[in-house]
């Protein structure tokens, strides 16, 4: 799916489907602790797992829009570094389990999970860099023109063998 939303944020503005995904995301999460059976859960985390993939293509599109060249990387690696961090940090949920069962901790990781999906109204859509566009175009032009390569590309092995 991150090849998905990889695309549309390429494609239009991406501000919007990273809003909506952050608060689907949190729906999905809460909706976990209301499930009853395993196919509930089951549809709940693909539904969590779609809308979570839509977070690291747009983000870094946004980042490298953001960001000046010369800062992309060490924008990029603190975005890296904060999906690690997080993921470290998550193992504390375990004492919020342990504290009021694990229904109440996802309701309370849903609740800090919307009060960010909130922080995205602020979140200005940046103006998309021309290198980025540029760089765009650039790779869907090559693409194009290997593609008419591969058509050609004679896979026989013969050098004489001409395809049809």
């Amino acid at each position: 799916m991150g090849l998905v939303w990889g695309h549309l944020s390429d494609t239009y503005a991406r501000k919007w489907p990273l809003t909506a995904c952050c608060f689907l995301m949190t729906l999905c999460a809460v909706s976990i602790s209301l499930c009853h059976n395993f196919a509930q859960v089951l549809t709940a985390r693909i539904f969590f797992a779609i809308f979570m993939s839509a977070n690291v293509p747009i983000s870094v599109s946004l980042i490298c829009d953001y960001a000046l060249p010369h800062e992309r990387g060490r924008a990029q690696a603190l975005f890296a570094a904060g999906l690690y961090l997080g993921v470290g940090l998550s193992s504390l949920s375990e004492l919020l389990d342990e504290a009021s069962g694990w229904r109440s901790a996802i309701r309370y990781i849903g609740l800090i999970c919307l009060v960010f999906a909130l922080m995205m109204f602020v979140i200005r859509e940046p103006k998309r860099n021309k290198t980025s566009q540029e760089l765009i175009t650039n790779v869907i032009s090559e693409d194009s023109a290997l593609a008419g390569e591969i058509d050609n590309f004679n896979f026989s092995g013969n050098p004489n063998h001409v395809q049809s």
